[in-house]
C-alpha cells in the first residue's frame, strides 16, 4: 500500500538545494569588491504567506466561505515574501495542521456522498481535477494513484466522510501546495548561469507576484502549454493580470507591509487627551489607507499620486480628524492643503505618535527606511532613547520641536538625528493623532523641514513639502523599486541583481513613476525569468 509523506517534511523542503536557501551570517571582515560580472543569485525557495494560503484557498474553491488558516508570521519591518523570514517551525507546522483540519472539514462537510460503490471514481475525478490547481502543475496518474489509495485504505478504516477529510488534510498540507517548487531538471546548463524558469514555474511566479494567488485556469494551461517560454506571451498574461480585480490584492499587500498600515492597529492615546480615540476609530484608519491605495490605482498608479494626492474616502468619523464634512461611508472627499499624500493620513500620523505627543523621530525614521532606502543605525545601548516629556512643572512652555530639538546640541545624537529630526520636523503641523495644527502649547508650530543629511538633500515646508520633494525625487524611485523587486523575487540585495534593479527602475522613471509599468518591467527581467542553473 502507498504512503502519504508524512507532515514533517515541511521541514525537508527548505533543504532542497541547500545552496540556493541557506543564509549566511554578515561577514567579520569587509566583503570582497564585486566583480564586474558577478554570479547570478539563487532563486529561493518560497512558501506561500499567510495571505496567499487563504486566497489560493478562495480561489481553488470559490464556491465556498471558507475559514482562514492563521500562521504566525513576525517579518519585522521585511516582507513575509523573504525566503529568509520563511521560517519553518514547530508552531508553524502546527497552525498549518490545524487549518488545514478546519478547512478540510467545511469542504467536507458540503461534499455529497457518492453512491455505494462509487466512492472512489467520484474521489479519482475529484482528485483529476483539483490536484493540477493546487500543485499548480501537471500531475501524473501514478502521483494522483498515491492520493487515491490514501483515500480507499482510510474509508475502509473510518468511513467515507472521515477519508474526504483526511484526504483533502494531506493535500493542504503537501509541500506541493505550500511551497512554490522550482524543481525542472531539464532546465540546466554546464557553467554556473541562469537558465529560464520552466513555462509551468513561470505561470507560478506570474501568479504569486501579481495576483498573491494561485494561477487561474488560463493562465495555468499557458504554463502547461509552454506557452510561457516566450516573453512576448508573459508580457501579454502579466498585462491581463493586472487588468483583473484581484491584482489589487497583491498590490495592497504590498503597501500594507511596506508602508505598516497594520501598526495603527495597536497604537494607543491618552485618553485625557485625546478621548475619542479608540478602537473602532483605530480600524476606520486602516481601512482608509487600502481605500487609499485602491484610489491611487483607479486614478494613474503614479507614486507622485500616493505621496501628494489631496483626494482620499473616509467614513463620517474620521471627518473630524481631517477637518471635513463626511457625510457617508467611503466618500470621495477633497482634503485640506495642508494635507498631501499618504505620509499625512491619520493612520501613519498616528501610528508613529506617543501617547499625548507626536514623534519627530518615529516619522523621520519610517521615511528614511521606506522612501529614501537610508536606514539610520540602531541607537548605541548607552544612549537614553526616552522621548522628551512635556513639562509637568510650570516651567516656561515649550513646543514638542524644542524639546526634541536638543538631539542636535548634543554630539554623540546629532549625527544621525540631523536627517532623522529634520523630517520628522517637516510633520510637526500634525498632532499625535494626526490633526493638523497650528499652535502647539499654546505658541506657533514650525513645520520647515530639511533632507540634508540624505543623497535628496534641500529643504521644504510642511508635510504638503515633503511629500512633493519626495515624489520628485530619483533616489525615491529608485527605493520603491527595490522594495518591489524584494517583493517580486523573495530576496534581498544581491550583487547578481545589481543590472537588472537598475534597468527596472530606469522603466519606472521613464513611465513617470507608473507603478504598473514597474511592475512589467520586474517581470520582464531576467532576475523574475531566470534562475541559476543547478
Amino acid at each position: 500500500m502507498k504512503r502519504l509523506p508524512a507532515t514533517g517534511l515541511l521541514f525537508l523542503v527548505p533543504l532542497l538545494g541547500c545552496d540556493e536557501v541557506i543564509v549566511d551570517p554578515p561577514p567579520s571582515t569587509p566583503p570582497a569588491p564585486v566583480p564586474a560580472d558577478p554570479a547570478p543569485p539563487p532563486s529561493p525557495v518560497r512558501r506561500l504567506t499567510q495571505e496567499e494560503l487563504n486566497r489560493s484557498l478562495r480561489d481553488l474553491f470559490p464556491a465556498l466561505t471558507l475559514p482562514q488558516i492563521a500562521v504566525t508570521e513576525d517579518n519585522g519591518k521585511d516582507f513575509a515574501q523573504l525566503q529568509d523570514k520563511q521560517v519553518v517551525s514547530d508552531l508553524y507546522v502546527e497552525q498549518i495542521r490545524a487549518g488545514a483540519n478546519v478547512v478540510a472539514a467545511a469542504i467536507g462537510a458540503v461534499q455529497p456522498r457518492p453512491a455505494t460503490g462509487q466512492e472512489g471514481a467520484v474521489v479519482d475525478a475529484a482528485l483529476a481535477d483539483l490536484l493540477p490547481r493546487a500543485f499548480r502543475r501537471p500531475v501524473s496518474d501514478d502521483e494522483r494513484g498515491v492520493f487515491l489509495d490514501y483515500f480507499v485504505e482510510q474509508q475502509g478504516l473510518h468511513g467515507f466522510v472521515a477519508a474526504f477529510q483526511l484526504l483533502l488534510q494531506t493535500i493542504l498540507q503537501s509541500p506541493s501546495f505550500l511551497y512554490r517548487l522550482e524543481l525542472d531538471a531539464s532546465r540546466s546548463a554546464e557553467d554556473a548561469g541562469r537558465v529560464p524558469v520552466s513555462s509551468i514555474e513561470m505561470a507560478t511566479r506570474l501568479s504569486y507576484f501579481l495576483w498573491g494567488s494561485t494561477p487561474d485556469a488560463e493562465l495555468l494551461q499557458a504554463g502547461i502549454d509552454g506557452d510561457l517560454d516566450d516573453e512576448d506571451a508573459v508580457a501579454a498574461q502579466a498585462e491581463r493580470l493586472l487588468a483583473d480585480p484581484r491584482a489589487m490584492d497583491a498590490i495592497k499587500s504590498f503597501h500594507r507591509q511596506w508602508l505598516d498600515f497594520d501598526r495603527v492597529l495597536q497604537t494607543n492615546k491618552s485618553p485625557t487627551r485625546f478621548p475619542q480615540y479608540n478602537e473602532f476609530l483605530r480600524q476606520a484608519m486602516r481601512d482608509e489607507a487600502d481605500r487609499f491605495i485602491e484610489l491611487v490605482f483607479e486614478q494613474d498608479a503614479k507614486l507622485r499620486t500616493l505621496l501628494t494626492s489631496r483626494q482620499t474616502r473616509l467614513i463620517p468619523a474620521l471627518g473630524p480628524i481631517y477637518g471635513v464634512d463626511v457625510a457617508e461611508d467611503n466618500q470621495l472627499v477633497e482634503l485640506p492643503a495642508e494635507r498631501a499624500g499618504i505620509l499625512t493620513q491619520a493612520q501613519f500620523l498616528s501610528a508613529r505618535g506617543h501617547a499625548v505627543e507626536g514623534s519627530p523621530v518615529l516619522r523621520g525614521v519610517f521615511v528614511l527606511e521606506r522612501l529614501v532606502c537610508e536606514a539610520p543605525p540602531p541607537p548605541d545601548g548607552s544612549i537614553d532613547t526616552t522621548p522628551p516629556q512635556p513639562e509637568e512643572d510650570g516651567n516656561e512652555a515649550r513646543t514638542n520641536r524644542s524639546r526634541y530639538a536638543q538631539h542636535e546640541s548634543e554630539p554623540l545624537c546629532a549625527g544621525c538625528h540631523v536627517p532623522i529630526d529634520g523630517i520628522g520636523f517637516g510633520l510637526e503641523g500634525f498632532d499625535s493623532m494626526g490633526q493638523f495644527r497650528v499652535v502647539d502649547n499654546g505658541l506657533p508650530v514650525d513645520d520647515s523641514g530639511s533632507l540634508e543629511g540624505t543623497r535628496i538633500g534641500g529643504t521644504f515646508q510642511g508635510a504638503a513639502g515633503l511629500g512633493a520633494r519626495l515624489a520628485a525625487s530619483p533616489v525615491v524611485a529608485a527605493c520603491v523599486a527595490e522594495h518591489w523587486f524584494q517583493f517580486a523575487t523573495g530576496r534581498r540585495d544581491e550583487s547578481g541583481d545589481a543590472k537588472d534593479l537598475e534597468a527596472v527602475t530606469a522603466a519606472f522613471t521613464d513611465a513617470d513613476g507608473d507603478v504598473r509599468a514597474l511592475l512589467k518591467a520586474i517581470v520582464l527581467s531576467d532576475a523574475f525569468r531566470l534562475r541559476r542553473a543547478s
